[in-house]
């Protein structure tokens, strides 16, 4: 039987948590007063995953559709709460109404789905937090959230790839290779964020492995690998930048 954490797929929360953590790099907050709302993301993203399953027929899972849409109100009603009711709310609200949106009626169109999905995960999470608006990390988010979403369409054959066949990975190579590009901009011409290089190193490895073309039997690991990357990121990110 599958360990009961790998239903809502926690490996995949840096997809969230990583524009979060940059909006608060790019903001005059710390990351301590941070945490409740970051918290909050983590529940909408793993609500959402569930909600995902629960429309996806293709799927197998181990607990009946019931279970997942209670679940899914269940970790949505412990998230908003941990929001502050300001003006911000809008942001997570409006994850909430694309992922509805995406999983009813825009799953099965190529491309559009993955154009929500990256507006979803990467620009509203960092929207959020970032009140100094910094024009090449979003860049390099929405982009290369875009290519991600895309790379995970190319391996599940779904919509996308459907409609783009083997130009799909073409398009997510040139994605991730354009993220890798403004970051590189942000330290090298700009002289900042050197916390950055974690993150490029995983882009730079994404990059590679589209190249070699390989497929992994079980993708998840390329998720965990992420997620345990994103913390170390995410720690000497603050640690080194003052920010806690």
């Amino acid at each position: 039987m599958k360990s009961s954490l790998s239903l809502p797929r926690i490996e995949y929360l840096p997809t969230v948590l990583i524009p979060a953590l940059i909006g608060i790099y790019t903001s005059t907050n710390g990351l301590l007063s941070q945490i409740p709302s970051l918290i909050g993301w983590s529940f909408l993203a793993l609500g959402q995953n569930l909600l995902n399953d629960f429309f996806d027929k293709d799927r197998k899972l181990e607990v009946g559709k019931r279970s997942l849409m209670f679940l899914t109100v269940v970790f949505t009603l412990f998230a908003l709460p941990l929001f502050k009711l300001n003006f911000l709310i809008i942001y997570p609200l409006l994850f909430l109404v694309l992922n509805i949106v995406y999983n009813w009626k825009l799953k099965k169109i190529g491309l559009l789905d993955i154009i929500v999905l990256a507006i979803a995960y990467s620009a509203l999470p960092y929207l959020f937090y970032a009140d100094n608006f910094d024009w090449v990390f979003f860049s390099a988010l929405v982009i290369g959230g875009f290519g991600i979403e895309l790379i995970h369409e190319w391996f599940d054959q779904d919509a996308t790839y459907k409609l783009l066949k083997n130009k799909a990975l073409h398009l997510a190579r040139i994605s991730i290779g354009l993220a890798i590009i403004f970051l590189f901009y942000k330290i090298l011409i700009l002289k900042d964020a050197f916390f950055f290089l974690p993150m490029i190193l995983i882009f730079i490895f994404i990059e590679i492995f589209l190249f070699l073309s390989i497929r992994p039997k079980n993708l998840r690991l390329l998720g965990i690998y992420t997620f345990w990357s994103a913390i170390f990121y995410a720690v000497a990110f603050f640690i080194i930048m003052n920010k806690l």
